[in-house]
């Protein structure tokens, strides 16, 4: 796989640099500069991160999935549930999205996502006029409407899952015009004075194409642990180089380390001869691709 394939990443880490607003949603989060050196504390937990990937006995984190994305207006709502979340992008192209999510990225093909269950996500508004809104409160009347059975549970459940595959986004509006400095050149056919500037701000999700991974607990790499706490965590366990082919790191300097911790280097390289290496990238590297 060539890094300059669109490909399925899944970035972490923002937590690690700005832990007190680690649970706001992506667009209102103050973005990290990815240009600044990471002091000692945030780059341990980056190879910290590194090494539960690649342990055995652990995996890529699974989050909970989020409650701002809860669709339409009819009860029930969705309830949290453990959920990967991905970017569709070229990891070449991916400064922007350092920035939201973290510098750490793992990078999967669509075709492995999409076999283990994985979707793209669809868009809506969630008010009530959007037709995919609609739709989904739509379902959840004719639900509630039937008796209570096997059958109303059975329909609830798929609808929920359903619902958790669609994103709530907003539309920017038009862009505030910015102060003339000359008049307009009436020269200028009406129908074409439109072209003269953009009438919108331009819509985030069609820069970024978001996919979800709901955990299924009949696919063998979603692995159910106990927390020390009595909770519950899920991790997703790829194999590493074959399903894992592209890890994008925050620095050169990253890569060093890594490689010097034995049971990242082993990981990486393969441990066997029929092992495939994974593709290791800095991101000071791809800003300069």
């Amino acid at each position: 796989m060539n890094i300059s394939d669109s490909m399925l990443f899944r970035w972490v880490g923002y937590g690690i640099e700005r832990p007190q607003s680690k649970h706001l949603p992506a667009p209102k989060r103050s973005e990290l500069d990815i240009k600044a050196d990471l002091s000692n504390g945030e780059f341990q937990e980056y190879i910290k991160y590194l090494k539960a990937a690649f342990d055995p006995d652990k995996g890529l984190a699974v989050c909970g999935y989020s409650k701002n994305d809860a669709v339409g207006n009819v009860p029930p709502k969705p309830v949290p549930k453990p959920c990967l979340f991905f970017t569709e992008q070229a990891a070449g192209t991916s400064e922007n999205h350092w920035s939201r999510y973290g510098r750490l990225g793992f990078g999967f093909s669509k075709r492995f996502i999409y076999r283990c269950g994985g979707r793209p996500v669809i868009y809506t508004t969630g008010k009530n006029d959007d037709p995919v809104a609609d739709a989904v409160d739509s379902l959840r009347k004719i639900k509630n409407q039937i008796p209570g059975s096997a059958n109303q549970v059975e329909m609830g459940r798929h609808l929920e899952v359903l619902a958790r595959y669609i994103k709530c986004t907003k539309i920017p509006g038009p862009k505030k015009e910015e102060p003339k400095r000359q008049k307009r050149n009436r020269t200028i056919p009406s129908e074409y004075q439109w072209c003269d500037f953009p009438n919108h701000n331009p819509i985030q999700f069609l820069g970024e194409r978001e996919w979800r991974l709901l955990v299924d607990e009949s696919e063998k790499r979603f692995v159910r642990a106990e927390k020390n706490n009595h909770g519950i965590e899920w991790w997703f366990r790829p194999e590493i180089g074959r399903e894992l082919q592209v890890i994008v790191v925050p620095n050169n300097y990253f890569i060093k380390v890594a490689m010097e911790c034995e049971s990242i280097r082993t990981r990486l390289l393969g441990k066997g001869k029929h092992d495939k290496p994974i593709q290791l990238i800095s991101a000071q590297a791809l800003q300069k691709l």
